[in-house]
This record gives structure tokens, C-alpha cells and sequence, in this order.
């Protein structure tokens, strides 16, 4: 009996019948032959279009040449005038300008970028807190905002008006001079003053005396009306080309010489405790001087920076370092040099409590009639981070500022950069 083709067993092996493909080697052979002819089409009409150009290009041995007309102004053969740009010329310097800084370089629209996680407010666990008066503020904005530009426009009045001498810190000269190659020694002292005091230290066995740190003199070149308002000596008062030098010490006085000559412009201003930092003269050409102070010497309350008028030397205002509302409130001594914003009238002061105290001064100074007068309104600004105590906190630093940002460095070892205008932190890391 014959085996059925139909039953199939199942270790028999199994051929699938074959598909005919026929119809998709015909498909693949069209396809090859339209791609080649593409590619001829396109290397005969590039090769043709390169022999046009070539014919309708007239060829020329000479070379070009710039033809001007009676204006100067350049000429293409075809009779169009082409327009040279013009570069925007710096703007001309001006005397109370420092020539050290011209032209302004600084680019004024840099963005501050996203900080890194761990050096961001977040990150190292800062407390903040913005206080008016003893009210403590959430969500503050200042009215007028501080933005201070490049530093050839940080002041009104020549000379050296702060620490290093702008915003930036980075200008602490003002002048000229001419080297003579034939001399071994380039510089020469020509007056000295050698009659400061001392005060005894409130915690050490010496006393301080002499000038101290940062203790770098002031130099202005005041305008004439205001020379005439001051309390100066006559033969000073009437000097033209005067510049004044204003140096702090620390038996207690703040002392006033003629650059040129070394005498004294007037008498000295009592401010009866150490002075270890260096003062400010406002950028505005106001007679107005701004002086911290280094140590209360043993007179318990009496510490902090001053505002005194260089018309008659009144005292305009008193901070006390002294702050209940400071982490570090048991002493309040001022050895950072102060930063006046004068577009917004607004003083920047760090202080060794660690507070920072921003002034919204007010003020009104009529040049015609010699009335000068501030109306202080203080909003005061405090941080502490993770792993920080109190008495580790102030700012002996002399704060640099770019557009609204400060930047300053703590006793405790951090670096900060804050908002002025929201007194907010931006970032801060430990050195």
C-alpha cells in the first residue's frame, strides 16, 4: 500500500516553496538606470554653466582700482557711492575723569549666571533677612536702584575718593609722572607729616598709633565753589589748583594737606576713636566724608562709622556697630571702606557685626548758598550659612560693585556676591 501524499510525519523535513521575484529585480534595475542618468544631467548642465560665466566674464590684466570722488567718498564703476562705517569715536575725557580708566571698557549687560547647587543660597543653608528699622522685610525691592557703571563714571570730582578708588577697586592712582632714564632713583619725598598721635587699644597692652589698614589716603581735586565753602584756611581757601589730601589715623583725627606743599588745609577733624580703614569722599563732588571706625578704646557704645559735612565738620549721622539685630551684635567696629552710589543717593557700608547697612541719604547741598543736609533712611541686610556662628561673622572687606551686584569676603572665610537692589545672595562659597 502506497503512502498518501498528504500525511506529512513530523521528522520530515519542510520546503517552502520558493516566491517568484521576477517583478523586484525589474524595480531595482529601473531604479539603478534613473539615478545614473540624474547624475550625468547634473555634471553636463554644471559644466556648461561654468562655460557661460566664463564667456560672459570680461577678463582684465590690470587691477582694480579705488576710485574716489571730490568728497572723498568711494566710488564702485558703476557710479554708486559706497559708505564706509565710521567707528562711534570714545567720548571725550573729562578733567574729573581718570585718565588710568579712559576710554570705559566695561560691558555693562553681562548676565550673572545660574550658580552651582552647592555654592547657591539653597546649598550652603543661608538665613537672610532685610530689616527697616527693627522691622524685618520679605520680598524687598529698593525704590532706587543701584547701578553702578563702568568705573571712569564712578565719580563727579577728581582724585582718589575711596579704597583703590572706584566701584571696581582697581584704580588706587591719579596722574603722571615723566621718568628720567639717567637717574637711578625715580621717586623723591618732598614733605612728611610726622605728628600723629595714639589712643589705647580696648584688648591689647599697646596703643594704636600711626595709620593703620587699610588706612590709604584721599586725594580730591575739589571744584571752586565748593573750595569756598569750606572751612579751610584762607591762604587755602584761595589757592587755585588746590588738591587736598585726607588722611585718617588712629589716635582719632582725621588730618587735611595740601598735595603740593604738605601743609596742613585746615584744622584736624576730631572723631575721638581709632580709624584703621580707609574713609570716602562722596563721588559727587559734595562735601561730604564718610569714616568708619577700628575700635571703640574702652569708650563701651561709641562704635561704628560716622557722616561728618566738610563745611564745618558737623556730624550728620551715627551708626551704631553696636546692633541687637546682628549675629555677631557685641562688637561693631567699621574697618571697610564705604561706596557711595550717587545716581541712586545711596551709601553701601559693611560692618564687622556682620551686618551690611545700605543708607538712602536724601540729600540736598546748594552749591549758591552752602545749605548741605541728608535725611538718613537705613535698610540693613544680615546672612549666616550652615556650620557658621555669630562671632565668626563681619565684613572687614572693602566691597567691589558691578551694575547692582556686591561682592565682599567675611572674617569667616566666604566669599559673597549679593543683589544690592533686593538684598538677596546670589552665591557664596567658603575660601
Amino acid at each position: 500500500m502506497g503512502r498518501p501524499e498528504n500525511v506529512r510525519y513530523e521528522n520530515q523535513f519542510y520546503r517552502p516553496r520558493r516566491v517568484n521575484n521576477n517583478g523586484l529585480y525589474v524595480l531595482f534595475l529601473v531604479t539603478v538606470v534613473l539615478v545614473i542618468t540624474t547624475i550625468i544631467l547634473a555634471v553636463v548642465t554644471l559644466k556648461k554653466g561654468k562655460k557661460d560665466l566664463k564667456e560672459t566674464t570680461p577678463e582684465s590684466s590690470e587691477p582694480q582700482t579705488i576710485v574716489t570722488n571730490e568728497q572723498g567718498e568711494t566710488v564702485d564703476p558703476t557710479g554708486i557711492i559706497v559708505v564706509t562705517p565710521t567707528p562711534t569715536p570714545a567720548p571725550s575725557i573729562e578733567d574729573y575723569q581718570n585718565q588710568h580708566l579712559y576710554p570705559a571698557k566695561a560691558n555693562m549687560d553681562v548676565l550673572i549666571g545660574k550658580p552651582q547647587d552647592k555654592y547657591s543660597p539653597t546649598g550652603r543653608g543661608a538665613i537672610q533677612t532685610v530689616y527697616n528699622g527693627d522691622e524685618k522685610v520679605t520680598g524687598y525691592h529698593r525704590e532706587d536702584e543701584i547701578h553702578m557703571g563702568d568705573p571712569l563714571y564712578y565719580q563727579k570730582v577728581g582724585g582718589i575718593l575711596t579704597f583703590r578708588g572706584t566701584n571696581f577697586r582697581n584704580c588706587a592712582t591719579w596722574g603722571t609722572f615723566s621718568l628720567d632714564p639717567a637717574k637711578e632713583q625715580h621717586l623723591e619725598q618732598i614733605w612728611e607729616y610726622d605728628k600723629i598721635g595714639s589712643l589705647k587699644s580696648s584688648s591689647w597692652s599697646w596703643p594704636w598709633f600711626g595709620t593703620g589698614w587699610t588706612g590709604q589716603p584721599l586725594a580730591v581735586k575739589w571744584s571752586w565753589d565748593v573750595q569756598q565753602l569750606m572751612n579751610l584756611y584762607p591762604e587755602k581757601k584761595s589757592k587755585q589748583n588746590l588738591t587736598e589730601i585726607i588722611i585718617a589715623a588712629m589716635d582719632g583725627y582725621v588730618y587735611f594737606f595740601d598735595l603740593e606743599d604738605g601743609q596742613k588745609t585746615r584744622d584736624p577733624l576730631k572723631v575721638g576713636a581709632t580709624i584703621k580703614g580707609t574713609p570716602a569722599v562722596d563721588p559727587r563732588g559734595y562735601p561730604i566724608l564718610y569714616v568708619g571706625q577700628g575700635d571703640d578704646n574702652g569708650e563701651k557704645g561709641q562704635i561704628g562709622f560716622r557722616i561728618f559735612s566738610l563745611l564745618n565738620f558737623d556730624l550728620l549721622h551715627f551708626q551704631c556697630g553696636l546692633d541687637s539685630r546682628a549675629y555677631r551684635s557685641s562688637w561693631g567696629a567699621c574697618d571697610s571702606s564705604p561706596i557711595i552710589c550717587g545716581d541712586a543717593d545711596t551709601l553701601i557700608y559693611p560692618n564687622e557685626n556682620g551686618m551690611i547697612y545700605t543708607v538712602k541719604l536724601n540729600t540736598q547741598f546748594n552749591v549758591g548758598t552752602g545749605v548741605l543736609s541728608i535725611n538718613p533712611q537705613t535698610i540693613a541686610y544680615k546672612y549666616i550659612f550652615d556650620g557658621v556662628e555669630g562671632k565668626q561673622l563681619g565684613i572687614e572687606s572693602s566691597m567691589a560693585i558691578y551694575d547692582h551686584y556686591g561682592w565682599c569676603t567675611d572674617n569667616a572665610g566666604n566669599l559673597i556676591c549679593i543683589d544690592l537692589n533686593t538684598l538677596e545672595l546670589i552665591w557664596s562659597r567658603r575660601l
